[in-house]
């Protein structure tokens, strides 16, 4: 897929990729940093209002302790009074206390018995004291201010109230506890003090306060106008929450996983966290303060709740309006990108390509406007002079091959016409341009179209056919071979066709010539054993002359023989090594033309390895320009990451003239500051690659240019090779002419020893005969004229062999 792309969308690509990544890292990073200095001002705001929350609990509850403490302290001096006016004292004193403070749910005292006055005896059952007298006034405002005895004081389980302060000598704020006031369950906090006379406890005095007024307060409390509050007391028991069923539940009751919520509230420790809000349902972040009411050691808790989505609601708005302004400024950049790379780059390359497809399409015409220097420019420049030097050789070629007398036809691996020669479209009858791209069988030829044809012929592995044309009786000869790439790959065929009819001619009269020859022999041969046939009828004539002389003819004819056998044998021996030595130069002959041969094939050869390092010269050049182009796209790389870091650099300056204000972003720029830097570095090692690439490059070409000159000066050794092997071919068929001569003239010589030594050979067995006998003699006449039968019969066999019918000659007269 990125392969496929333009260069221009793969700039923009990759240049939108790393600024993309660039924004992203330093987008979320500023947005991770402004999130959380975002919670930790809110963290900070809500802790801050989350203690001024509490403290207002803190000073109702502290007013009704306080109070508590200022009537025990009152409480502590009543020795001095009358004590039978104790006790009305008392009660005035706590009724004026709870009519003064609305607040207050109820003021009340319980004395131990007898504490107060020692009366408790005489005051059974009156206003304020039990059945017993025991003096427990509580002044309530449950149905009205009213006075009733306080109840449960003495029970086990229900009277903390009375027993913790009473015991521990401190103040004492007890949990919430429902209680029945006025005839109405009232849920109650109440506020105790010890009551001391003379360094003894006597009793406890209290404040009760509602929780309903507890509770008018904490929901009335809105952090930041969007949360709520929410209350426990000492022993994880909802005083107040917006959820009524909560109340009067401890936390475990409610939420079975705040076990940790749980310990803090209980050691009055500050927790923060974020969890699931009951009341909301959204995720919300909490914040547990504790106070202490007076000098006590059971603080409560004020919890606060906000919804982290309204908490970081402004930073998520300026981390979307970064976003936002990022992206705006990535598609900005990626536009100059592109619209840049098409320009430079994109618009010329595509006019390069289109005059190449053009070229290779066989549009020989197209060529390239040269409009800039660049290096696009140049490559333009070198395009056109590759196109000219092609198009020259390929004339150059095409002229060569209209120049050969013979027609030649290429095709490619399905027949189809790829090129014709003149002289193929002077026998088809038709132009080169109409030809090419059609089936080769139109050529019209008698093997055209069947299994005869000279490029199934070629396939079959008979590269040489030959056929006849109907019609012009004329004879023809196909020389067929394969054409292949540079990568061994078959792509077509080429065909050369010569008419050999009058070859074929030359070739019939040779026959005939022999023919009649060896007809000539047969009449002379014939006319010999006619005369040796005489010959032997006069020597059985004169058998009786020579018998005189044979003995002595025996003698001297035995040595002569002995002679001529000697001169023959070394005679057939020197035609023998005549012979051999002819052999030998014919075969000198054939492997020096086969050198010829090999020495064209090599010269053709290091002629395609030049110009394959022509064109690989060319490569490089190119590549060295398009190392070079790379190297000015990265400087334009290099100096957006150069304007990136003093874009840094003032956002920073600015950020520090911002003061607090700017610390978030002045990170951010410092950081923007440092990927420019690493990009900076990555575009210089980048650039020293390239570099790199273009001194490779260079040094390529100049040993590229060294391997075209050793490739010329070995064209020239091989051109010298094969001057050289031509003349040994003349000088080797000189040779061969000379030898030849020498093994002809052996071989008459050798014919006429032996006709010699036969004629000796005859006389010396006559001799031998006459010598001998008479009856010899007539045999040896008789195996004479069996000779001249055999000689007959080879007279026939040869005139049978010319196809001329010899009749039966008889011999003798």
């Amino acid at each position: 897929m990125f392969q496929k792309m333009g260069i221009g969308l793969k700039l923009s690509l990759c240049v939108g990729l790393v600024v993309t990544i660039i924004l992203a890292v330093t987008t979320l990073y500023f947005a991770r940093t402004l999130n959380n200095s975002a919670k930790l001002r809110v963290e900070e705001a809500v802790k801050m209002e989350a203690a001024a929350s509490g403290a207002i609990i803190k000073a109702e509850l502290d007013e009704g302790l306080n109070a508590a403490r200022g009537v025990a302290q009152a409480l502590a001096f009543m020795d001095d009074m009358p004590p039978e006016t104790r006790r009305a004292r008392v009660s005035n004193m706590l009724r004026g206390l709870l009519e003064h403070n609305p607040d207050f749910l109820g003021v009340w005292t319980v004395f131990e018995p007898n504490a107060l006055d020692g009366l408790d005896g005489e005051n059974a059952g009156a206003d304020g004291s039990d059945a017993k007298g025991r003096f427990v006034p509580y002044w309530n405002r449950v149905g009205g201010v009213h006075l009733e005895p306080c109840t449960d004081y003495d029970t086990a389980g229900k009277n903390d109230y009375y027993v913790k302060p009473l015991r521990s000598g401190k103040d004492v704020v007890m949990n919430p506890v429902e209680y029945t006031v006025g005839g109405q369950k009232t849920m109650l906090v109440s506020l105790c003090a010890p009551i001391r006379q003379n360094g003894k406890i006597v009793g406890v005095a209290g404040v009760d306060i509602s929780t309903e007024l507890i509770k008018k307060i904490v929901l009335g409390i809105k952090p930041f106008g969007e949360g709520y509050a929410f209350l426990f007391s000492n022993d994880t028991t909802y005083v107040a929450h917006p959820k009524a069923e909560f109340v009067g539940k401890k936390i475990l009751d409610v939420r079975a996983d705040a076990t940790a919520r749980d310990k803090d509230v209980r050691a009055g420790k500050a927790r923060v966290e974020e969890n699931k809000s009951l009341a909301t349902g959204e995720t919300s972040y909490y914040y547990l303060s504790p106070f202490t009411i007076g000098e006590t050691d059971t603080p409560w808790s004020m919890v606060l709740t906000v919804s982290l989505d309204a908490l970081l609601a402004d930073a998520q708005r300026s981390v979307n309006m970064s976003f936002a302004a990022g992206g705006l400024g990535l598609l900005v950049l990626l536009a100059l990108v592109f619209l840049l790379s098409r320009v430079i780059v994109t618009r010329p390359l595509a006019r390069i390509v289109e005059a190449a497809r053009r070229f290779a399409g066989g549009d020989f015409t197209a060529r390239l406007a040269v409009t800039s220097g660049d290096e696009v420019g140049q490559a333009a420049k070198n395009l056109n002079t590759a196109f000219d030097i092609v198009v020259d050789k390929a004339f150059w070629y095409e002229a060569i091959l209209d120049s050969i007398p013979f027609p030649i036809s290429v095709t490619d691996m399905e027949q189809h016409w790829t090129f014709v020669n003149k002289p193929a479209e002077d026998v088809t009858g038709k132009k080169r341009a109409d030809l090419v791209g059609r089936h080769c069988k139109e050529w019209g030829a008698s093997i055209c179209g069947t299994d005869q044809c000279g490029v199934e012929c070629l396939r079959r592995g008979n590269p040489v056919s030959t056929f006849t044309q109907p019609g012009i009786d004329r004879d023809f000869q196909v020389n067929s071979a394969f054409l292949f790439n540079t990568r061994g790959e078959k792509i077509g065929h080429i065909e050369l066709v010569q008419d050999v009819t009058e070859g074929n001619a030359l070739r019939r009269q040779a026959e005939q010539a022999l023919h009649e020859g060896m007809l000539a022999a047969a009449e002379k041969l014939e006319g010999i054993v006619d005369r040796v046939t005489t010959s032997s009828e006069e020597i059985s004539a004169q058998i009786d002359e020579i018998n005189r002389g044979t003995e002595l003819q025996k003698q001297r004819m035995g040595e002569t023989a002995t002679a001529m056998e000697e001169m023959n044998a070394t005679v057939m021996e020197v035609a023998k090594n005549a012979g051999q030595a002819s052999d030998s130069a014919e075969k000198a002959k054939g492997k020096a033309m086969e050198g010829s041969h090999v020495v064209e094939e090599a010269i053709s050869a290091i002629t395609e390895v030049r110009r394959m390092a022509l064109a690989m010269n060319a490569n490089l050049a190119d590549l060295g320009r398009q190392a070079e182009s790379i190297g000015q796209v990265m400087n334009v790389i290099n100096d957006i990451a150069d304007q990136t870091n003093l874009l840094a650099l003032n956002a920073a300056i600015e950020a520090a003239r911002a003061g607090e204000a700017g610390r978030g972003f002045a990170v951010v720029a410092d950081e923007v500051r440092k990927l420019a830097e690493k990009t900076m570095g990555a575009t210089k090692e980048v650039g020293a690659n390239i570099r790199s690439i273009q001194a490779s490059t260079r040094k390529s070409i100049e040993d590229m240019n060294q391997a075209g000159a050793m490739v010329e000066k070995a064209t020239e050794l091989s051109t010298t090779s094969g001057k050289s092997l031509s003349e040994i071919v003349s000088f080797s068929d000189e040779s061969s002419s000379q030898v030849q001569s020498i093994a002809s003239a052996a071989e008459e010589q050798s014919a006429a020893s032996e006709e010699i030594n036969r004629s000796i050979e005859e006389v010396n067995r006559v001799a031998m005969e006459t010598a001998d006998s008479m009856e010899q003699s007539a045999h040896a006449v008789n195996e004479l004229a069996g000779m001249a039968g055999e000689l007959r019969r080879l007279i026939e066999e040869l005139k049978g062999d010319t196809g001329v019918e010899a009749g039966p000659r008889r011999l003798g007269r």
